[in-house]
Parts: C-alpha cells; structure tokens; sequence
C-alpha cells in the first residue's frame, strides 16, 4: 500500500496550529489550579488577559510583517522625533496600544521637541499607524529621515503635529432646558475573517487576514411590554447576514469595495448603511457600528447628532 504525502502546506499549517496551540497553553496554565483568596485570583486572570492581549498584538504584526516578505520579525529601535506635539503621554498611550510597538519611553523635551525612543517591528507600520490616529495626535506630516541624515544607528521618524490657532470663546447664553430622556441601548456583535490591501500616501501594501467583529448598537427610549427593545437573537442575525457577504473573501474585489478601499472605517460605514433600514417597525434605530481588525485596534461610524 502506497501512502500518499501530504502537501507541504497542509502540513505547514498543521505545524503552525501545533505551535499557536502550545504558547496559548503555556499562557494559560497559571489559571489550571487558581487557589486562595478571590482577590489574587482575580489578579491572575488579570494577568492572563493582558499577556493574551500583548500576544494578539504581537502576533498580528508579526505576521504582517511576514506578508510583506520579511523573513525576520525581530523588534528594532526608533527614535520618533515630534515637533508641536502638547501631549507626549497621551501619544505614548497610543502608541503602547498600536500594532506592533512593544515599549514607548520619553527621550528628551527641548523647546517643543520631543524625543521618543519606540521599538517597533515595521516602520512602515508604524508610520502608517501614525497617520490613522484621530487629531490632535495625528501628525500633519511624517518623514523617515534617509540614512545620510541620521544620527546614531536607529531608524529615525520626524513627525510634525499642527498647531491650531486659539478660538476666542464667549460665555453661551443661560438657557433653561428640560431634563434629557433617558435612553436604552442594545448592542450585539458578529465574527467573520477576510483579507484585504490599503493604500496609504500612493504606495499599495500587501494583502494579510484579519478577523474581524461588528458590534452593532441600537437605541430607544420606550422597550415593549416585555421590556425589550429587539431581541438580540434577531439584532445579530442581521449582522451576520451582512457580514456573510464579506466572510473569506478579498474585500477589495467585494463590491462596494472594488471601487472603495476597505479600511475598517469604510466598513464600519458600510455595515451602517446596510443595517440602518432595519426594525423600522419598532420604536428602535441604529446608533452606531463599530468593527474591530485585531483585538486593540477599531473604527467606528455612528448616526450624527
């Protein structure tokens, strides 16, 4: 009897799910015999939670950066100089929860110049996280200083952040207003995976997998007799339905993607606009959607004022 061989990549990937399957256990393992007071044992899960996230997220850029044909995910220094930046701790903050980024520290501040030492697995990650955060943090302009340029061995990144002009304020008028309505919100959420590409400043990146959730919020002020305001089998079957349109495809060849480029914010937008029509015969509507690429990074689009 002749065994037939599997193929390389079948037993690649069953390599790769052996070795996922073997970290995830030993961060697991401190919750197997969890004993003593609740209170340490809460600190433990704690723990756990925070390594799995940093594992997610280190994880997640580890393989982007293999899809873009790097055989080496290996950290590496930068140092991130800002100019017009007022909130070097809030930036940091930011910076900790990005893709990628394992440590931020302050350098040096020197006349409205901030010095941050970031190490990082991609720059260009990096530089294109930076360009997606929301303003003030977003820098008007980012710059990869050339190697001529440098000073000492690391990457170095020059970013310059706007400074508004102050807006003289006037005291409003004393008005007397009701008490606002209370109001009742509903969410549930749907899983579903797909790869996509981004363009950002006119270069293309590679293709890479997300698996994404859609949370989906609805709001109403008055619930049914039951005091439900809809049922939450029905609120994520709507998700999925739209979802499912998405589920392991290629977004950028998913209409209305093809002609949209599929950020997570274009998608927040269009799971939106497909579910806004919905349960038009309740006392409810859409409030927002939010949709999640990796555990710590999310866009979300929700109805205006």
């Amino acid at each position: 009897m002749t065994l037939r061989k599997q193929p390389k990549r079948k037993v690649a990937a069953q390599g790769s799910y052996r070795m996922a399957s073997e970290a995830l256990e030993t961060l697991l393992a401190p919750l197997r015999d969890l004993s003593g007071p609740a209170e340490e044992q809460q600190k433990t899960r704690e723990t756990v939670r925070h390594a799995l996230l940093e594992s997610a997220r280190l994880f997640s850029a580890a393989a982007q950066a293999i899809s873009s044909g790097r055989d080496s995910v290996a950290p590496g220094p930068v140092t991130l100089r800002t100019l017009g930046l007022d909130d070097a701790g809030r930036l940091m903050d930011e910076l900790r929860l990005m893709d990628g980024v394992l440590s931020a520290s302050v350098a040096s501040v020197n006349n409205g110049t901030t010095i941050l030492n970031v190490e990082a697995l991609s720059v260009d990650a990096l530089v294109g996280s930076l360009l997606r955060l929301a303003p003030p943090l977003r820098p008007g302009r980012v710059r990869v200083v050339p190697e001529g340029e440098r000073e000492g061995g690391a990457v170095q990144i020059e970013a310059e952040f706007r400074q508004e002009a102050p807006v003289a304020q006037q005291a409003p008028p004393v008005q007397q207003e009701a008490p606002a309505a209370g109001m009742f919100l509903l969410s549930a959420d749907a899983f579903f995976g797909a790869r996509h590409f981004v363009s950002l400043n006119g270069h293309q990146g590679p293709p890479h997998n997300h698996s994404y959730r859609v949370e989906a919020v609805w709001e109403s002020q008055s619930p049914d007799d039951d005091g439900v305001i809809v049922g939450f089998a029905e609120a994520r079957g709507l998700i999925e339905q739209v979802a499912d349109g998405y589920n392991e495809t290629l977004l950028n060849t998913a209409p209305p993607f093809d002609a949209l480029q599929p950020t997570t914010e274009n998608l927040a937008r269009q799971f939106f606009d497909r579910m806004a029509g919905h349960f038009s015969d309740l006392p409810v509507r859409l409030r927002q959607v939010r949709v999640w690429e990796s555990p710590t990074s999310s866009a979300a689009y929700t109805r205006a004022a």
